[in-house]
């Protein structure tokens, strides 16, 4: 029994060997296999009657830092966000240019305003008139060619948004496939380690276009993004559906509702095939299909709203006049004929006791769904919007801002001839003011509808959908100015062709007017809203562009730091050293060549026996 019991040691010994022998030379052969991890052989003495009779391998196991892995698919999932990011804001801030730039748009306003100076001096110049005209359309244009490229980006963060949705879909698929193939390995209790591997790279890529978090392992693997929406559960992957694309316009904009959603969503169906809105909340966090939807439906939509608040303070600088009330002792008198949807009344006075500066502003509203309005019109803590049906005349008007400025406040009227009164228990009036769009270009006043809304004026309108969408894609040069570039001059008629006083109503209107703009643009505070002249807002928003490209730039940069370092710390692990493979190769042919020779030593001393 002796000679065969070593006989059969050593055979085990060879085998052990040979599977070593394998083991080492996949992992040389895989060295640079993207997602390949090391693997070795787990030994097992073999015993039989309390005396070891060999070895064995009980299992092929692979050198994994679990931990690594799932901090690096987080970290894979923000540096897809932040190339994304990077790029597309590096993209607008080229739009945007840089202060001082020949087409940027602080040196194009700069460039309307040093025109309508030297109009205001020289008012009867023909040139003059010529060089306004030309400067101004200069800058519509830019407006306009600068709003269509954004939505162009838009369009294309749809379009990755859908590709994304496709690649998802693809990965779980795959996935899918080989966790069946998993499930069948795992009742034998041998699972291939090669199909972790393969189930891993699929993960991988996973977690680049989508946050995600795994737990679970072998047979029952769970993935879910980091929000709890599942994406494989009970052997059983979701299903991503892409409701788009659309034709990306100013007005095309996300909803969690879906009776106002004007863009498409990603919708998930899991195994009880409930609907669930990937773009909602904080169901996705990261990953390719969060970038793009961000940059669709945040950023670039900001980008787009500063370029629309531009284009309304252009428009409404030049072409609003202010009407001030007249004071009657306890209040003032104020004509509100001229009034057109979206204009603003603002009643100020001072609270009491304490006098503390308070406003009112109510605006013209002539859809009466559009009401109550939302208070972002103002970023003033002391200003409160109230939006007014105006379609039920003049007395119901009186009425409702009756209502809204409350006791103590009398608000009554006489056709369109308003007063405002206070008891002085109540408030101290200070003042009544209506600020009114000019739609004439004569016989109004100094302001004129330079710049209008396709054909019709620029009125701030929040009817339905507001005017301020979408306006630096619309915005043009009145036509009647090109017809006739005299009217930058003659106000009333007859008129002196010298007289200099429109040309510098409208400069000062530029350079001199101090403009509160509001805090959906980004610049500002919540109660802080920027103020100043048009050409420091375009200024504000160059450099707010240039600021953002820089943080997303050095936030790729930290970002691609971390993912190398956790890819170095994992590949410390599970990456193939060849070295380390070359060194096993000589001890397992040292084993190999042993086990050899106590086989060959073993045939030796049977044939000794045999030939007795």
């Amino acid at each position: 029994m002796g000679l065969t019991f070593a006989l059969s040691t050593a055979l085990s010994g060879l085998r052990t060997t040979q599977a070593g022998l394998e083991l080492v030379s996949g992992n040389v052969a895989n060295v640079n296999t993207p997602g390949y991890t090391k693997k070795s052989a787990l030994l097992q003495a073999n015993v039989l009657d309390g005396r070891t009779s060999g070895v064995r391998v009980t299992s092929i196991q692979r050198e994994i830092d679990t931990y690594v892995q799932r901090q690096m698919r987080v970290e894979q999932s923000g540096l897809s966000y932040s190339n994304i990011a990077s790029n597309y804001l590096d993209q607008l801030q080229r739009l945007y240019g840089t202060p001082g730039g020949t087409s940027s748009l602080d040196t194009l306003i700069n460039n309307f305003t040093g025109a309508l100076d030297t109009l205001a001096t020289t008012p009867s110049s023909q040139s003059a008139r010529q060089s306004v005209l030309n400067e101004a359309q200069l800058l519509a244009q830019s407006l306009q060619s600068m709003s269509s490229d954004i939505q162009a980006m838009r369009q294309e963060a749809d379009r990755g948004i859908s590709s994304t949705v496709d690649q998802v879909n693809g990965l779980l698929g795959q996935i899918d496939r080989v966790q069946e193939q998993i499930a069948v390995m795992d009742t034998t209790g041998a699972i291939s380690p090669d199909l972790l591997d393969q189930r891993d790279r699929y993960i991988d890529e996973l977690s680049q276009l989508i946050d995600i978090r795994v737990t679970g392992n072998n047979a029952a693997l769970q993935i879910y993004t980091t929000g709890g929406a599942a994406l494989y559960t009970d052997s059983t992957p979701s299903r991503l559906e892409f409701e788009g694309p659309v034709a990306m316009a100013p007005e095309a904009l996300y909803s969690t509702d879906p009776n106002e959603r004007r863009v498409g969503t990603v919708i998930l169906r899991g195994p009880d095939n409930v609907p669930v809105d990937l773009l909602a909340g904080n169901t996705i966090r990261s990953g390719d299909m969060k970038a793009y939807a961000d940059m669709r439906d945040n950023v670039l939509v900001e980008a787009q709203t500063q370029l629309d608040e531009m284009a309304a303070a252009l428009a409404e600088a030049l072409g609003t006049a202010e009407m001030t009330g007249t004071a009657n002792g306890t209040g003032f008198d104020l004509n509100l004929a001229d009034v057109q949807p979206g204009n603003k009344v603002t009643v100020t006075y001072n609270q009491q006791p304490g006098g503390q500066a308070r406003t009112v502003t109510f605006v013209r509203v002539d859809d009466p769904t559009a009401l109550p309005l939302a208070n972002d019109l103002t970023a003033d803590p002391n200003d409160t919007v109230v939006g007014i049906d105006w379609t039920g005349g003049y007395a119901s008007v009186a009425a409702q801002m009756q209502t809204a400025l409350g006791a103590g406040f009398t608000v009554t009227n006489t056709g369109a001839d308003f007063t405002f009164d206070a008891a002085p228990a109540t408030a101290t009036m200070t003042g009544a003011t209506a600020r009114v769009t000019s739609t004439a270009l004569t016989g109004d006043g100094l302001a004129l509808p330079f710049f209008v809304d396709g054909t019709e004026p620029y009125t701030g309108s929040v009817d339905g959908l507001t005017q301020r969408l979408g306006f630096a894609s619309r915005i043009r040069i009145n036509p009647a100015l090109i017809d006739d570039p005299a009217l930058l001059v003659n106000y009333q008629s007859p008129m002196y062709s010298g007289d200099a006083s429109r040309a510098t109503f409208l400069r000062d209107a530029l350079e001199n007017a101090t403009i509160q703009y509001r805090t959906d643009t980004g610049l500002g505070g919540a109660t802080s809203p920027y103020t100043g002249s048009i050409a420091n807002f375009a200024r504000g928003l160059i450099e707010f562009q240039a600021n953002n490209a820089a943080l997303a730039s050095r936030v790729q940069e930290g970002q691609e730091v971390v993912v190398t370092a956790l890819q170095d710390r994992f590949a410390e692990k599970s990456g193939v050293d060849v070295d380390e493979e070359m060194s096993k190769l000589l001890q397992l042919q040292s084993a190999y060549a042993a086990n050899a020779r106590v086989i060959s030593t073993v045939k030796e001393m049977m044939d000794v026996l045999l030939a007795m």
